[in-house]
């Protein structure tokens, strides 16, 4: 077996992938080509729930753009109601 390269031929390389374990992410399916999706396996890991989100949210993203902002709670509110709206 014999590859060329822009760095020069390299020649009896033999590889050996039978026990590899590929992985790959996505985020969206329809962006993988189907000559891949048909070797593939598929397995879906659930991401947080509403819940999870909504508490990532209030006790972490908020804070920080607020005071990467120089705004304070009393300055802005958010309700948990409005966030669980965003957050779907």
């Amino acid at each position: 077996m014999i590859f060329s390269s822009g760095f020069g031929i390299l020649s009896d390389i033999i590889l050996l992938l039978v026990k590899v374990m590929f992985i790959a992410t996505a985020n969206n399916l329809s962006t993988i080509p189907a000559a891949l999706m048909d070797r593939m396996e598929v397995i879906h890991v659930p991401g947080y729930t509403q819940e999870e989100k909504v508490n990532i949210a209030s006790q972490h993203l908020i804070p920080k753009q607020l005071k990467e902002h120089g705004l304070t709670l009393e300055q802005l509110q958010i309700p948990d109601d409005s966030l669980k709206i965003i957050s779907k």
